[in-house]
Formats: structure tokens, sequence, C-alpha cells
């Protein structure tokens, strides 16, 4: 966690002109204490996370961040996402960011909608994998599970990947909005945001954190002005869009 921190303050002086990211010059963002503590609301280690929020927020690139800080302790991560073309952004970081230190081995990133593999030099694999059948997901136990777009996934798909970290005591991270999401997301995003027994921790990161695009955070006139016009008019779509919470909180 320590290395995570070091990574989110320095991460772009580290990689100069390959940072990959424009409308994130840093990737710091005020409310990120709690992403960087390590333990959950009790206390204890987290070995599951997720991260929630507003749309064109970084929900990927903290996931990938997250990745990217687990790789010395890792030999084989999965990044998982409803489609392949989906987990592209995420593995797009990575292998900028491995090129970037020296640590990259081999790539395989063929156009289209097929699978992705990366290999670090120090042993990490990484292989993106698609959750239209979640009966594929098999074969082997990660270290490290990534479910992108969490909320775009059956629940079936993401109690397979619980399932593949058990062996190892491995890690998964989910991410993703809640706009258009299946109501198993909401549930466990309301059950890790709260003192739980699964070690397990949920982010929200709302539109304003993005302190790019929202220099002025939550009172910045372009937030106000989306709160106007949508937060009476179209109550789903300003918690969904923009505060990253579930529409309809589960009950």
């Amino acid at each position: 966690w320590a290395q995570r921190e070091f990574l989110l303050r320095n991460l772009q002086t580290m990689m100069g002109a390959a940072w990959p990211i424009p409308s994130f010059p840093t990737p710091w963002w005020p409310e990120a204490e709690p992403f960087l503590k390590g333990l959950d609301n009790q206390g204890r280690p987290i070995k599951k996370e997720l991260f929630a929020g507003a749309i064109q927020v970084g929900k990927t690139f903290h996931t990938a961040l997250a990745v990217f800080s687990y790789h010395p302790w890792a030999k084989l991560a999965w990044w998982v996402a409803p489609r392949f073309e989906d987990a592209q952004y995420g593995m797009k970081y990575l292998a900028a960011w491995f090129q970037a230190e020296g640590n990259l081995a081999h790539i395989n990133m063929p156009p289209g909608g097929g699978p992705w593999k990366l290999i670090t030099r120090d042993g990490l694999e990484i292989k993106s994998q698609s959750a239209q059948n979640p009966e594929n997901l098999a074969g082997e136990s990660p270290d490290i599970v990534v479910i992108d777009e969490a909320g775009r996934c059956s629940y079936d798909a993401y109690l397979i990947c619980r399932s593949r970290v058990v062996p190892k005591g491995g890690r998964l991270i989910l991410c993703g909005t809640f706009e258009g999401a299946d109501s198993w997301y909401a549930h466990l995003y309301k059950r890790w945001m709260a003192p739980n027994h699964d070690g397990a921790q949920a982010y929200r990161l709302p539109a304003w954190v993005n302190r790019v695009y929202y220099p002025g955070g939550r009172q910045d006139p372009k937030i106000l002005d989306f709160e106007r016009e949508f937060a009476t008019s179209r109550p789903d779509v300003w918690k969904a869009r923009f505060v990253g919470e579930p529409a309809n909180p589960p009950g």
C-alpha cells in the first residue's frame, strides 16, 4: 500500500512522455485517503475492492493502478470484462506503464475483439477475458482478477471470478458505473461500503473528483449546471452518471 501511495503521487513524473492519460495529469485525487489505507472499515487487510463511480472519472485507471501496485507479488492476473474489447483500456494502461519502466517482456494485442495478453520481465502474465460465457472462466487460479464494467457482467460471472482467487488467497477488484448495471452490483457496493466480513472495501468516485474536468470540485459550475438539469427531472441519471451512486439504493 505504501507502493500504491507512491505510485499515485509520482506516476506521471516516472512515466514522462509515456503518460497515457491526457485528461488525468495527476492520478492523485483529494478523496483518495481511504484508497491508501490497505484496511477495510474494520481495520483488516483488504482482499477485495470495488471502484464505483461516475462516468469519465478514472475507475478503470485506478483499477489498473491497483494491479500495477500488486504486480511484484503476482504471477497471473485476469482482466475480465463483458466483452474482450471492454478490457482493452485497462490493458493499455498496464502495457504503457510496464513498457515505461522497462518491464515488458511480451505483448500480444491484436486488433479486433479477441483476447489480449502481456507478460512482464519479472514473471507476471496478464490476460483479458470475456464474461459473455462465464463457464469459460476456468482452468486457472489467478493471483488477481479484475472485473471491469462489473455491473454489466452477470452475477454468475462474479461468483466464478470470486471463486478463482480463493486457492491462492488472491485479490478481486471490481469497477464500473451504476448506469445500466444489474442489481447484484449495487447490492455488493452497499455491502462493501459498510463494515463486512468479506475483507472488502468499496470506493465511490463522484464526477467532481476529476479536478481536470471539474477544477472547482463539488462546487464546479459545470457540476452545478448538471445538478440543476438532472437532479430533479432525472434523478436516476444524476445519481448514476455524476454522483456515482445507485439510482435506486438496494434494500
